[in-house]
């Protein structure tokens, strides 16, 4: 900020010329004209002396009074030269402390006065004094290691203000995969037009450069990716919501995938049943989303926590009859499983029901009659009736009948444990 008078209205520093306070009125500085285009402050490398004069010229709370658009677009291009030339300081204070620290890595040496690593310690220092976290703090050390060991004219550049930070980020990482002597004459290459090129003409100029003297460097870079650092992400956006994001993956099945999902969301948009306003990002994400059990597909544009979809009735669980085999009973009662114990023991007891001498067979592989209780080891002229008449155990009598002359055993208690009776398997077990 620009010089302020004291408290007591003096200043509390000298006076570094008339413009910058009036009582009657904002007066021009006569700076300002130097930060005009081909002015002599525009033209200037960053150095301390540019740095008074913009800190003059802007002002109080950089208005910069009385300047002309063209001034001021002047004095921004210098504000973001002293940026870029503060950077360069930065990394070249990481250099000395690599020097200084001087212990490089085991079976490294040295490419100049700097030495090929630096010790752990170093680096918790750094992250610790520029308040970041270790990792970032090794990338910006080494990132100054290579703007002197392999890629000084970039650095340079980034010390007279005409490369930001972000741009020689991008030449070395498109360029840190070269050997010492590639690298060298990539940056020569592209070295001349770097000065006033954004970010993305910066990175295809050297990822050009890159190729020209190592065709095979984007191989081996992207098969190094895929097989070190590819990775899925899940975070949060600054909205709240959830990003998922694959990085460095294979690049077939990436296709592939993506050609899937963006087919599947063809065809929600071609079905005709979604809105109008329904973006085509919208049946991407619905297309993108893993099905439910169901194999229903997310409603493009449905909210996370919106009604969820009914799922389907369970089949409920049955008594098995036979072998693997699941009947389902008639009465609602045993269907929930509500039929008292004494009811259920005599539904065991209940003779089968079936076509007129029909024979089936029970779980202990003997042939049953319909209508008579069958105990088994026992030969056939004991076998009775549930009414206990004695009748043979062929009744060619249809069940109707038999039903209208004795009923079933659950409705005659009696007539079933008689029939239990006179099975000695089973008289022991009636008994007590």
């Amino acid at each position: 900020m620009g010089w302020q008078p004291g408290p007591g209205g003096k200043g509390e520093g000298p006076d570094p010329g008339t413009g910058l306070s009036d009582p009657l009125g904002p007066v021009r500085d006569p700076r300002l004209s130097g930060f005009a285009a081909d002015g002599a402050w525009d033209t200037a490398r960053p150095s301390a002396a540019l740095a008074v004069a913009l800190e003059t010229a802007s002002g109080a709370a950089w208005r910069c009074p009385g300047a002309t658009r063209d001034e001021m677009l002047g004095m921004l291009r210098q504000w973001q030269a002293l940026e870029t030339w503060a950077a360069a300081g930065k990394l070249g204070l990481l250099r000395a402390l690599i020097c200084d620290d001087d212990q490089p890595l085991p079976g490294g040496g040295f490419h100049g006065d700097l030495p090929d690593g630096w010790t752990k310690s170093l680096t918790h220092e750094v992250a610790l004094a520029l308040s970041m976290p270790a990792v970032s703090a090794d990338k910006l050390m080494w990132l100054a290691w290579d703007l002197q060991a392999t890629l000084p004219g970039t650095g340079d550049l980034l010390a007279a203000g005409e490369l930001t930070l972000a741009k020689a980020r991008a030449v070395d990482t498109a360029l840190g995969g070269l050997a010492d002597e590639r690298a060298a004459a990539a940056e020569a290459m592209i070295l001349p037009d770097l000065p006033g090129k954004t970010y993305g003409q910066v990175e295809k100029l050297a990822v050009q450069a890159a190729l020209t003297v190592d065709p095979d460097s984007a191989t081996r870079r992207r098969e190094a990716a895929e097989q070190h650092t590819c990775r899925v992400q899940l975070f949060r956006e600054d909205s709240g919501a959830a990003g998922l994001s694959g990085r460095d993956m294979p690049t077939d099945q990436t296709l592939a995938a993506h050609a899937k999902v963006c087919a599947r969301a063809q065809q929600y948009k071609d079905s005709g049943v979604f809105d109008r306003e329904t973006r085509m990002d919208q049946f991407r994400v619905a297309a993108g989303r893993p099905r439910d059990p169901a194999g229903h597909a997310a409603r493009p544009g449905q909210a996370a926590g919106g009604e969820p979809r009914p799922r389907p009735a369970r089949p409920r669980s049955v008594p098995p009859v036979g072998r693997g085999r699941r009947r389902e009973p008639a009465d609602p009662a045993v269907r929930d499983g509500h039929r008292p114990r004494r009811d259920r023991r005599r539904a065991r007891l209940r003779p089968r029901q079936t076509g007129e001498g029909e024979t089936r067979e029970d779980p202990a592989n003997r042939p049953r009659h319909s209508g008579v209780l069958a105990c088994p080891g026992e030969p056939d002229d004991h076998r009775r009736a549930p009414g206990g008449t004695g009748r043979p155990a062929a009744d060619h009598r249809t069940a109707d009948h038999r039903t209208a002359d004795h009923g079933s055993a659950a409705d005659h208690g009696s007539a079933g444990r008689a029939a239990v009776d006179l099975c000695p398997r089973r008289r022991s077990r009636t008994a007590r």
